[in-house]
């Protein structure tokens, strides 16, 4: 019996085994096996790779015409995942507002397994994913939530013991985000204390930060505060945030009270009379010929008393 080996078709068969006799350059890889008495010739092949795939064909010589054949097809398992267009540190780039494209390919195997973006949910709200082994695409709008966020590629074959995953890092590019927190009392009155923070986050980080009122420049810190306020202070304070992408801006109106002693002491003082505010009351009151009760009263050289004509019966 005779074993032959054809890696293709338009290669060269080999002799393997003629008899019980293994071609010395193949004693290290096959051998027979089997009971040869009852016909059986086995062939066996040490380390079995990808290598020693082809066609395999056993026949006993002179009857060349009766002859088995076997096509060896070795399947192999990926051996590495990769996510392209990332940087060497495992960061993929994006800003944003764009879309962003992300490839993650299997390498190695010669079999199809399942691949996939895994739990993608959890840091895109939208996204398209489209498969084509041993590829698998992800496309998505970047969003400045998604910065700093992972994204997981995985595969699962048969061959592998379990799933194999590889990560990448979102490095978003984002114009600041500004919110300003107030830690005064929600009312405000002359004499007190106003504080406002400014909170922002930007990537890259910010160059500048400013504080306006009314669009008057107050300060450059984060935090504005002024002590002994009065109601000039009441108006639309700004904070104007600027990175390398931009600027933002983020208002809050602030309205002081007039303080209640300063209300108290205005009502409580007495109002000075004048000469000329004398006068025009008399005048008022003693509206000759008008007011009857106030004739004998108007004794002011402006309150002049309506003579009495003479009774004709009295002449």
């Amino acid at each position: 019996m005779i074993w032959s080996y054809l890696k293709t078709i338009k290669s060269a068969e080999i002799t393997l085994t003629d008899d019980t006799i293994v071609n010395p350059i193949y004693k290290a890889k096959v051998n027979l096996t089997g009971n040869r008495y009852l016909g059986e010739y086995f062939l066996k092949i040490i380390n079995v790779s990808s290598q020693d795939e082809g066609n395999y064909r056993c026949y006993q010589r002179g009857h060349e015409i009766s002859i088995v054949q076997v096509n060896l097809h070795i399947e192999v398992a990926p051996n590495d995942l990769l996510i392209l267009n990332q940087q060497t540190d495992g960061i993929i780039n994006g800003t944003e507002g764009q879309m962003l494209n992300i490839t993650c390919q299997v390498r190695g195997g010669n079999t199809k397994g399942n691949i996939s973006w895994i739990n993608v949910t959890d840091v895109l709200a939208n996204f398209t994913e489209f498969i084509e082994w041993p590829f698998v695409y992800l496309n998505f709008t970047t969003d400045y939530k998604q910065h700093g966020k992972n994204l997981t590629c995985g595969v699962a074959h048969a061959l592998l013991g379990g799933q194999k995953e590889v990560s990448v890092k979102l490095n978003i590019l984002y114009r600041p985000k500004i919110s300003i927190k107030r830690h005064s009392v929600d009312e405000l009155t002359e004499g007190q204390q106003i504080r406002l923070e400014c909170l922002d986050r930007s990537n890259p980080p910010k160059t500048n930060i400013t504080w306006e009122k009314n669009g008057i420049k107050l300060s450059s810190h984060p935090i504005y505060e002024k002590t002994n306020i009065d109601t000039n202070d009441s108006g639309i304070y700004s904070c104007i945030v600027l990175n390398s992408l931009g600027h933002e801006l983020e208002n809050i109106s602030i309205f002081i009270n007039k303080s209640k002693d300063k209300f108290n002491s205005d009502a409580d003082s007495p109002t000075e009379i004048g000469p000329l505010e004398i006068v025009m009351i008399y005048v008022f009151v003693c509206s000759c010929g008008t007011l009857l009760f106030c004739s004998a009263a108007c004794v002011f050289p402006i309150c002049r008393r309506v003579k009495k004509k003479p009774n004709v019966l009295d002449k």
